[in-house]
């Protein structure tokens, strides 16, 4: 019994100081998002301008309509509007209480990062990777915008709790947990359909943690059909609304025309010539033409150009993976406003760059540590990072699209971190 006290003053000790991190991260977004004042309608023309209106026209009219041509789209999936629409529904139209709710489901993915660490790593790691998270200024400026990071973010790493939590539950409680995985999956991919990609990330993880393939095909694929049958209502709608088979977003066969075609970079390339060459999209039958079109021509381009694939999927992973200030560029839409001074955006940048490299050094000195022990608890961050940089090799690059990976970085790093800084026995 001598013993029982200081181990439970230790976890109390964490727990206190985990609340006062998910407050500190509230505290940084909020204050970043008022200091910043980036407000959807202040001159600049990019996704939070469309999303802004197309929260509007949800909670003013329940359409899903583009706001500059008054036809409906399916360019953007229907979930970060919606939930736009929901906060302006509750404050009005204020963008600043829509930034305040964002900057507090930042602090809540710090929390939701912790909860995955303690699952997967221990109490250190865990409360390491919270405060790396909770201080990380890329993820702090991207509470200041109105584009989807933050929330897929959360939902992102709510669902790899629930595929964790599956293979370590009791045998009655895992269906449970597949359609939990599948609820959460089905709202990420309602906000960005990377969330698919979670499918396959727990049908791995499931076949190794349960050392069972079949039983993962069975959670795994019951997952599936649960989060397609969530999805048809919207493919349903898209492919009578827009005249051509769209499932979640008419933008899929653009973006993987982007990353697929003559002089393609792998990186934000103009889709112009596609658009030219399709159907008029302020028309209807617009938008799934450009999909459609963007898809076919995407795939005869990698079927007769295979070594200009090989060199643009190197590129796609350097565009997504080079540095963190992309949120702190687009919270001056890339130069359409002006915001910051030079040299606060100067130093701004410097630093999410720095914190960003300091991670994913911390993050191979884990997986140095990981090959070392040959132990297990890293497979599900490293799983995960692994499907998504796989899904963005296949469209494009941007460093943008790495920020929900930030949190599994950060598990990694502090596990790296953790020999230094566990608590005394």
């Amino acid at each position: 019994m001598a013993n029982i006290a200081p181990r439970w003053s230790w976890i109390r000790r964490v727990d206190a100081w985990l609340l006062a991190t998910v407050l500190v991260a509230f505290g940084l977004r909020l204050a970043w998002a008022l200091y910043a004042d980036a407000d959807p309608t202040d001159g600049r023309f990019d996704d939070s301008l469309l999303y802004h209106f197309l929260a509007i026209g949800i909670r003013d009219h329940s359409t899903y309509v583009n706001p500059f041509t008054g036809v409906a789209t399916g360019t953007w999936p229907p979930g970060y509007p919606a939930f736009l629409a929901a906060v302006y529904s509750i404050f009005g139209v204020n963008v600043k209480a829509a930034l305040a709710v964002q900057a507090l489901l930042g602090a809540l993915t710090v929390g939701a990062t912790y909860l995955l660490g303690r699952q997967l790593f221990d109490r250190v790691s865990a409360a390491i990777a919270a405060l790396l998270l909770a201080v990380m200024p890329g993820q702090i400026f991207f509470a200041g915008i109105l584009w989807s990071e933050v929330l897929f973010t959360l939902l992102f790493v709510l669902a790899l709790i629930a595929i964790a939590a599956l293979s370590s539950r009791p045998e009655r409680e895992r269906l449970a947990w597949a359609v939990a995985t599948a609820l959460l999956v089905a709202a990420a991919a309602y906000v960005r359909e990377t969330g698919l990609l979670l499918i396959p990330v727990a049908a791995l993880y499931w076949g190794w943690s349960l050392r069972s393939w079949r039983s993962s095909l069975r959670f795994a694929g019951a997952a599936a059909l649960l989060v397609a049958l969530l999805i048809l209502p919207w493919a349903v709608r898209n492919t009578t609304q827009l005249d051509g088979f769209v499932v979640l977003s008419s933008s899929t066969g653009t973006n993987f025309w982007r990353g697929h075609h003559s002089g393609a970079t792998g990186g934000f390339d103009s889709i112009e010539p596609l658009i030219a060459a399709s159907k008029p999209r302020d028309q209807p039958g617009g938008e799934a033409d450009a999909h459609q079109r963007g898809m076919r021509e995407g795939l005869e381009f990698l079927a007769r150009n295979p070594l200009d694939e090989a060199k643009l999927s190197t590129a796609k992973v350097r565009w997504l993976y080079q540095g963190d200030r992309r949120s702190l560029q687009l919270t001056e839409a890339d130069g359409q406003v002006s915001l910051l001074r030079a040299g606060v955006r100067s130093v701004f940048g410097h630093l999410a760059d720095a914190a960003y490299y300091a991670v994913l050094t911390l993050s191979g000195v884990a997986m140095v540590r990981w090959v070392r022990e040959r132990g297990s608890r890293p497979i599900l961050p490293v799983l995960a990072i692994g499907v998504v940089t796989l899904g963005y090799v296949a469209f494009w690059g941007d460093a943008r699209f790495h920020a929900p990976l930030m949190p599994l970085f950060c598990l990694l790093a502090g596990w790296a971190l953790q020999p230094l800084l566990r608590p005394p026995a």
